[in-house]
């Protein structure tokens, strides 16, 4: 137990990033949206492939023999990935995240309800670079 102790110190001294940190880190970040994701959906049973999740994420395309749910888990998964490096780009506190989250109108699984907010590829948070 102590082996942990030591391990949450030495990485709750890493925290936060620094601007220089986040800076070379944020390429990576936007990139691999997709890979993102894709792993965390898939854990959960999501069915898409990873080479599916990207063209629902960059063409808009529904993809045959996938239900809504698989599609707007994809769409909220982008959605909230997005949320979380616009908030690591401005260092916004968690209550802000909270609210954030709650415009999006999570429902529970099997029965997701989609937000209407445009593509996550056209959001400035996956376009912009962090602030130096």
């Amino acid at each position: 137990m102590e082996h942990l102790s030591e391990a949450k110190a030495r990485l709750d001294a890493m925290r936060p990033l620094s601007n220089e940190q986040i800076e070379r880190l944020w390429p990576m970040w936007v990139k691999e949206d997709a890979l993102y994701v894709y792993t965390s959906n898939a854990i959960e049973g999501n069915t898409l492939t990873l080479g599916e999740t990207t063209v629902v994420l960059e063409d808009g395309v529904t993809i045959g023999g996938k239900t809504v749910r698989e599609h707007l888990e994809v769409i909220n998964g982008a959605k909230a990935y997005a949320l979380m490096l616009d908030m690591a780009k401005d260092k916004r506190s968690k209550r802000t995240c909270g609210m954030s989250l709650k415009s999006m109108r999570w429902s529970p699984a099997r029965n997701c309800t989609s937000p209407s907010l445009t593509s996550t590829r056209s959001s400035t948070a996956m376009a912009e670079r962090p602030a130096s």
